[in-house]
């Protein structure tokens, strides 16, 4: 074998090392794309979820407190308080217990922003504020502060209604039950886009699930109504 064709055998070996080498290398590339699309896509998949059942999870605590509130009040309450038959309410604990679901909320509000698109950053915020809407208007009690104008005989009376339990005001009650029901809308838009960007057959049976008309007059969710990107589809009611 002359030098020409051993120089020619060592071109070939090397150049075929080389395309190895460069092929493993794009190969392992491109699976390491893949591997970490298919991890964001799962990850974005469980922060709508865990937004969706957050959403649900706060519109059940604000409804016990609200309760709470009623059966903890008056007299009788401050007597059991005072008595040590009953430990008295800590606000820092309240306030965490309720809290746990909305911390959840904002955390998977961060997962949609990082990895979301406009679509589903813009239905996530309103699904947040929903939920700080529903906590805002959570107290049911009628409330028994004398008006500013008040004289001296309502101001007593006034005074007086407290030690009695708190009383449920239907105005409050139907107004918190409509913010309940926004919510629940936000919650519900957001899961079937997310059922529409997963490709899954019959995306809308969702939101036909849901075909009675609101009775307190929020217009009922419908894919015309998403956000720009998100197909509608001609079975949606």
């Amino acid at each position: 074998m002359d030098n020409a064709t051993a120089w020619a055998v060592v071109a070939a070996a090397l150049g075929a090392s080389f395309l190895t080498v460069v092929g493993t290398w794009w190969l392992d590339v491109r699976r390491d794309v893949r591997a970490r699309r298919r991890a964001d896509r799962e990850q974005l998949i469980s922060a709508c979820n865990e937004l969706v059942s957050s959403a649900m999870g706060l519109m059940l605590r604000t409804g016990i407190l609200a309760e709470a509130a009623i059966l903890r009040s008056g007299l009788t309450e401050g007597l059991d308080i005072a008595m040590h038959h009953r430990k008295p309410i800590d606000p820092v604990e309240l306030g965490d217990w309720l809290n746990s679901d909305v911390r959840q909320m904002l955390s998977s509000q961060a997962v949609v922003w990082q990895l979301g698109d406009e679509g589903l950053i813009r239905q996530a915020a309103k699904v947040v504020e929903a939920g700080a809407a529903l906590t805002e208007a959570m107290s049911i009690a009628v409330s028994v502060e004398p008006g500013k104008d008040a004289d001296w005989n309502g101001r007593v009376i006034a005074w007086a209604q407290r030690f009695r339990q708190a009383q449920r005001d239907p105005e409050k009650i139907a107004e918190r039950n409509k913010k309940s029901r926004v919510l629940g809308r936000e919650a519900r838009v957001l899961a079937d886009m997310m059922r529409r960007k997963l490709g899954i057959d019959d995306a809308a049976a969702l939101l036909r699930a849901f075909p009675v008309p609101d009775p307190d007059g929020v217009p009922e969710a419908r894919t015309e109504e998403l956000p720009a990107g998100v197909p509608s589809s001609p079975m949606t009611p």
